[in-house]
């Protein structure tokens, strides 16, 4: 009989829309970056007899190698098509109670439109660029996971 325990369930996500500011670079652990920034999504909803665009600000992130290659070119207002998997943050609050936020961790950016930036064509980054055997960068330690 086969072990059930351990299950993997999809998760997998496509987004668009416009970035609600430059994105910003961290350097953590042993030089490993994180790119962080916010993409504004819209979407209609139907509000008694008529209809309201509303929007999504969804807060996306991009690791290892393609966050040095992206920090230039995610700048705000910029148009993205992202693609990649949903995570879970959870803490502490200082009065002791659990938080949680979603983040969406792109494995696939595509710029549509460029904002301030020499290029003017669309461009993707994802893992497609990075030619190890999984597919992973090889500079994301069990192929997705943050380092700390």
């Amino acid at each position: 009989m086969a072990d059930n325990r351990l299950t993997t369930n999809i998760n997998q996500f496509v987004i668009s829309g416009n970035l609600t500011r430059d994105s910003e670079l961290k350097t953590v652990g042993n030089g490993f970056n994180i790119l962080n920034f916010t993409v504004a999504n819209n979407y209609i909803q139907k509000s008694g007899e008529s209809y309201e665009q509303k929007v999504n600000y969804l807060d996306c992130r991009v690791l290892g190698k393609r966050a040095e290659k992206l920090v230039n070119l995610l700048k705000k207002g910029a148009s993205v098509v992202c693609s990649g998997v949903t995570r879970q943050e959870r803490w502490q609050t200082q009065d002791g109670k659990t938080a949680s936020k979603v983040t969406f961790q792109c494995e696939n950016v595509e710029i549509t439109r460029y904002v301030n930036s020499e290029s003017s064509k669309p461009e993707t980054i994802g893992r497609a660029d990075y030619p190890n055997s999984d597919g992973f960068p090889e500079d994301i330690p069990g192929g997705d996971s943050i380092p700390f």
